[in-house]
C-alpha cells in the first residue's frame, strides 16, 4: 500500500510539472523535448533556436534566452534542459550577428520571439503547440544577452520577470532603460573584469523601477553563468568558473523565475530571503528593493498546479498585443558612443581595451576580442541618432501572431557627431 501511494505521489508531482528538487538548481521532474527550428522575428529574417518543452502537460511559462557577444545558443543547452525539466519553455536563438551584437534590434528579436511563441501554441504540428502560457513570460540574458534582456524588459511591460546574467552596458543603453524598467529584474553579478566592463552594470542596478534583486555570485568569472562554456571564453574572462560558481547562477535565477512566473513559494526564501541570506556563495546588493512575495502580479490560477493543465488557448491573452515604448534605431549594428570608446568593450559577451597583443595569455584574447567589438560596434549609434526612422511590424509565419507597432525614431544629438 505505501509502495502504491509512492508511485500515484510521483505520478502527480510529474503531471503538476512542479519543481522535483529540494532546491531550485536541481534537475525537475519532466521529460524534456528539444528541437530546432528556425524562428521568424520579422522583416523575413529567422534566427536558428533551440526549443526545449516539457513532454506532457502545459500550458507551461516560456522563457527566451539570449547568449552573449561571440556565442551562441549552444552555451545555453544546459540551462534549456534544466528549465523545462522544471517545467518551463525555453527559447534559445542564436542572435542575427553574434560578432556585431545590437541590443536594440536585438531586444526586439527577443520580444519577436515571444509573440511567434504565442501564436506557435495555437499552430497545429507545432513542437510548441498547447505548451506556451502567454500570460506568463520573461526573458534571461547573458553578458550582451543580459542588455538586451534589459531593453526588452523595458519595452514591454506584460513581461513576468527579466533575468540578467553578469550582464554589461554599452553605449548607456541599459542606463537608460533600467528606470522605466517597472517588469521584477534579477541583476546577477560576477566579479569585476575587462569582460564585464569592469562590473559596469552594478552602478545601474539601483535605477530599475520596480521590483529588483541583485547579487554577486562570489569569485565567480564572467562566463560562469555559461553552460557549458568553453576554453575561449575563458582564457579571455578570468578562467574557468567552479562547479559551485555555476549552480549559484542557475539557483538564484531559477528561483526568481519560479517565483514571480509561477508565485511558487518554495522559491521566495531564495529571492533575498533567509535561503539567500545564509548563502556563503553570494553576496545580496543592499539596494535590492520590492521584493515582497508572493509577488503582486500572482493571480490565483498560477503555480505549479497550472502548469500541468491541458492547454485552453485563450483568445484575449495569446493575441493581445505586447505593450510597447519607442526602440532606440534599429538600423546598423550597435556602437559604444565616444565616451566608452576609451573604455573596455564587452566580449565573449565579453569584452576588452587596449592595444592588439598576441593571443597567447588570457589578457591577449581579451585585447583581441576587445578590438573585435569596436570593430563591429564603433559609431552606428551617433549615425542612427541623426536619421529619422519608422520600422515596419515584424510579420509572422502565421495569421495568429500579435503584431507589434511601429518604432518611431527621432533625430537626437549632434547632426556633425
Amino acid at each position: 500500500m505505501r509502495g502504491s501511494l509512492q508511485c500515484l505521489l510521483a505520478l502527480a508531482i510529474s503531471a503538476g510539472g512542479g519543481p522535483a528538487g529540494a532546491a531550485p538548481e536541481d534537475a525537475g521532474p519532466l521529460a524534456v523535448a528539444a528541437s530546432s527550428v528556425m524562428a521568424p522575428v520579422g522583416g523575413g529574417t529567422q534566427l536558428a533556436t533551440d526549443l526545449y518543452v516539457p513532454q506532457t502537460g502545459g500550458p507551461y511559462p516560456t522563457l527566451v534566452l539570449r547568449h552573449g557577444f561571440l556565442r551562441s545558443k549552444q552555451n545555453f543547452v544546459n540551462w534549456g534542459k534544466h528549465l523545462a525539466s522544471r517545467g518551463f519553455v525555453a527559447i534559445i536563438p542564436t542572435s542575427r550577428a553574434p560578432a556585431q551584437p545590437n541590443p536594440p534590434v536585438d531586444s526586439d528579436d527577443m520580444l519577436a520571439l515571444i509573440a511567434w511563441a504565442r501564436a506557435q501554441h495555437q499552430q497545429a504540428g507545432s513542437a510548441l503547440q498547447g505548451k506556451v502560457d502567454g500570460a506568463r513570460v520573461a526573458v534571461v540574458g547573458h553578458s550582451a544577452g543580459g542588455l538586451a534582456s534589459a531593453l526588452a524588459a523595458s519595452k514591454d511591460s506584460t513581461l513576468r520577470a527579466a533575468v540578467l546574467l553578469d550582464p554589461v552596458d554599452v553605449g548607456g543603453a541599459g542606463a537608460t532603460a533600467a528606470p522605466a524598467t517597472k517588469v521584477p529584474v534579477a541583476v546577477l553579478l560576477g566579479e569585476p573584469s575587462v569582460c564585464n566592463v569592469q562590473g559596469n552594470y552594478l552602478p545601474i542596478f539601483s535605477s530599475f523601477g520596480g521590483a529588483r534583486l541583485g547579487l554577486k555570485v562570489i569569485g565567480a568569472p564572467h562566463c560562469a553563468p555559461e553552460d557549458p562554456s568553453d576554453g575561449l571564453c575563458e582564457l579571455a574572462c578570468g578562467g574557468a568558473s567552479t562547479a559551485e560558481q555555476r549552480t549559484a547562477f542557475r539557483r538564484y535565477a531559477t528561483a526568481f523565475l519560479e517565483a514571480y512566473l509561477r508565485c511558487d513559494a518554495a522559491a521566495f526564501p531564495y529571492v533575498g530571503g533567509a535561503a539567500a541570506q545564509a548563502d556563503k556563495a553570494i553576496a545580496l546588493l543592499p539596494q535590492s528593493q520590492g521584493l515582497a512575495l508572493p509577488p503582486a502580479g500572482c493571480a490565483a490560477a498560477d503555480g505549479p498546479a497550472r502548469d500541468g493543465a491541458v492547454a485552453q488557448p485563450d483568445a484575449v491573452r495569446l493575441d493581445r498585443a505586447p505593450a510597447r515604448e519607442a526602440s532606440a534605431p534599429r538600423d546598423g549594428p550597435w556602437r559604444p558612443d565616444e565616451a566608452l570608446s576609451a573604455s573596455p568593450g564587452p566580449g565573449c559577451g565579453c569584452g576588452a581595451a587596449g592595444s592588439v597583443a598576441a593571443p597567447t595569455t588570457g589578457l591577449g584574447v581579451a585585447l583581441l576580442l576587445g578590438l573585435l567589438w569596436r570593430r563591429s560596434a564603433g559609431s552606428a549609434v551617433r549615425r542612427a541618432q541623426r536619421r529619422s526612422c519608422s520600422i515596419p511590424s515584424p510579420s509572422s509565419s502565421t495569421s495568429a501572431s500579435p503584431r507589434r507597432g511601429p518604432t518611431i525614431c527621432k533625430p537626437t544629438g549632434n547632426p556633425s557627431a
